[in-house]
């Protein structure tokens, strides 16, 4: 620099500047993350080193930004100068993962889960990779799959798979029968039940089979788990026997006939007849001895206590006389409840295998019937048996019905009876269920295979009457008119309903001009409920006050049949057109007669606009038809 005084002397001295590089700093760090992961980003070039977006200061940091940011970072050197540098980190967001399945399943079945929202997958619980896997846990169990995206950005999801337990089901019944026996075989354990070998769903049923068979049940829980159990029902054959050598009494009224019993297998052997007796642990053939003339019904009982078959066999006296023959009055298969008459050919000295001695016996159960005829010189001659046949009355018909017993007219009730077919109702309806409208007493007869008969209980259907709902004529107002209280329904005490109606209130605004149904419902003591309407017109009193201005009247307003349009006699001719609710002109004239009458008999019911040019003022006014 050259500095010069007052004297105009100058001088000279200088100064050195020294410029320092800026350091060269570098920020550094993984340019792409995912949401919730952190990352270091570090600075290099410089002496110290401060950060933004709150990191503060030091070379190097982890950060785990929560969107994609840029940190910039200032380095300073030994000369205290600047640079900065800056590194952008992208954060991608996870994927959205959503685990699916089955909620529930039963233990022993398989189910499906799947994820999606990702690219590839992966399974706890040792299922492994992939999107998709059949399992079938032994208990409840939580699969975690975590989910990958094209970013390499993993997130998770769970689905919880309930297992329930299977019902312990068990199958009881009697392990041994007869054949031709019947026993009950039973399930318990579960909710609901289905036999196989036909015999269908419940629990309890009654089985007779025809050889050794195993019945298996299936239990159903409330948890639709099923598990099965199974019953062996052992049939033991009946044991067979035949009449082997028979040998008659040598003299009449003697003891000393025999019957020999034959099979393939012993047991104990009773007989009854004019002898009666028993012998425990015969082996066949056996022969019973000491036997006097007449018929014998014999049977063996085995070690497994099934009957054999019945024989009858008779032994006849020496020279006997006529055989007797039994006739009947009607058929020898019947229900139980009916009867038949057996009767002798001989009008005396009978007996009777029921030990009577008349003509003629009355027979009600099952059985086989004979007759023995002793002459006067005491030999007897027996009848051929006669087989009697009782079947049992089916068990009584049940009805169920859909709904309550009782209930309003206009309802119904569904019944159902408990057999599905041949079913003869007391309303001689013959289907499984019927429909009834009307009180009563309602019964239903089934009829067996057998042609036997049962009759339910009666079952009585009780309908209320509709409670008598009247509404009295309601008289038209005026749209201005207040808001008032209805009371014409009766009984007291129901509700009124329609356009306008708030409560028992009617407001002729509200509702506006035009006629208005209103319905009055009653429900009684029993909850029916009827319901009567009636029509209340609102009328736009207001515009008949503007004909009037111009000298006219409209009446009557509403109107049935004719409408009359009256003027006073200074009134200007007037132009009248009247258009219904749809736009649709239906009447247009000048005024001519005074009234005069429009006939609107032929109208359809509802509100009309009447226009009426008087010169130059046009008033629009509305009628009404009903």
């Amino acid at each position: 620099v050259t500095g010069t005084d007052a004297n105009g002397c100058e001088n000279t001295d200088q100064v050195l500047v020294t410029v320092n590089a800026l350091p060269t700093v570098s920020a550094a760090g993984v340019a792409t993350i995912c949401d919730g992961d952190n990352t270091s980003i570090s600075g290099s070039g410089a002496s110290t080193y401060s950060w933004d977006n709150g990191v503060g200061a030091g070379s190097s940091h982890s950060v785990s930004p929560s969107a994609s940011t840029t940190y910039v970072v200032t380095g300073t050197d030994a000369n205290g100068c600047e640079n900065t540098d800056q590194v952008l980190v992208t954060v991608n967001a996870l994927p959205t993962v959503s685990a699916a399945g089955v909620a529930t399943i039963c233990d022993g079945d398989n189910t499906s889960i799947s994820g999606s929202g990702a690219s590839t997958y992966s399974w706890d619980n040792g299922v492994g990779a992939g999107s998709s896997h059949s399992v079938s846990p032994s208990a409840s169990t939580t699969y975690v799959v975590t989910g990958t995206d094209a970013n390499g950005c993993e997130n998770t999801d769970q689905v919880l798979v309930t297992v329930n337990a299977l019902p312990t089901v068990s199958a009881a019944g009697v392990a041994t029968i007869c054949d031709g026996e019947n026993t009950s075989i039973s399930a318990s354990g579960a909710s609901t039940f289905s036999w196989d070998n036909g015999v269908g769903a419940g629990s309890l049923h009654s089985v007779s089979p025809s050889s050794s068979t195993t019945y298996t049940v299936t239990g159903t829980d409330v948890n639709g788990c099923v598990n099965i159990d199974q019953v062996i029902v052992t049939v033991n054959a009946l044991p067979a026997i035949t009449i082997g050598t028979v040998i008659d009494p040598n003299t009449c009224a003697s003891a000393t006939g025999s019957i020999e019993i034959t099979g393939l297998n012993g047991g104990d052997i009773t007989w009854n007849g004019p002898v009666n007796g028993n012998f425990a642990g015969a082996t066949v053939p056996f022969t019973i001895s000491g036997l006097s003339q007449g018929n014998y019904d014999i049977s063996l009982v085995d070690a497994n206590g099934c009957t054999s078959n019945l024989l009858n066999q008779g032994v006849n006296d020496p020279n006997p006389p006529a055989t007797p023959v039994i006739s009947a009055n009607g058929t020898l298969t019947f229900c139980d409840g009916e009867s038949v008459t057996l009767s002798s050919s001989y009008a005396t000295d009978n007996s009777w295998s029921t030990v009577e001695s008349t003509q003629d016996i009355v027979v009600t159960t099952s059985g086989t019937f004979s007759v023995v005829y002793t002459d006067a010189l005491g030999c007897s001659a027996s009848s051929i048996p006669t087989v009697v046949v009782v079947n049992a009355l089916p068990a009584s018909p049940t009805i169920t019905a859909n709904g309550t017993l009782t209930f309003c007219e206009g309802e119904s009730v569904t019944l159902t009876s408990s057999e599905a077919i041949d079913n003869v109702w007391s309303t001689t309806e013959t289907t499984n269920s019927i429909v009834v409208a009307t009180s009563g007493f309602y019964g239903v007869t089934y009829t067996d295979g057998n042609g036997c008969v049962s009759t339910s209980t009666s079952t009585e259907v009780v309908i209320n009457p509709l409670p008598v709902v009247t509404l009295a004529l309601l008289d038209d107002v005026c749209e201005t008119a207040g808001a008032f209280t209805l009371s014409q329904g009766t009984p007291a005490g129901g509700t009124y309903t329609g356009i306008g109606m708030s409560g028992g209130t009617f407001d002729p605004s509200a509702a506006g001009v035009g006629i208005h149904t209103i319905t009055y419902s009653y429900q009684d003591a029993n909850n029916c409920e009827n319901a009567a309407q009636q029509t209340i017109t609102v009328e736009d009193c207001a515009g008949l006050e503007d004909l009037e201005k111009l000298g006219y009247k409209l009446y009557p307003n509403p109107a049935d049949n004719e409408i009359f349009i009256e003027r006073s006699e200074d009134s200007e001719n007037a132009l009248v057109k009247i258009y219904d609710a749809n736009g649709k002109l239906v009447f247009d004239m000048e005024i001519s007669d005074n009234p005069m009458k429009i006939d609107v008999s032929e109208w359809n019911t509802g509100v009309y606009q009447i226009h009426m040019t008087v010169g130059n003022v046009q008033v629009v006014d509305r009628v009404i038809v009903k």
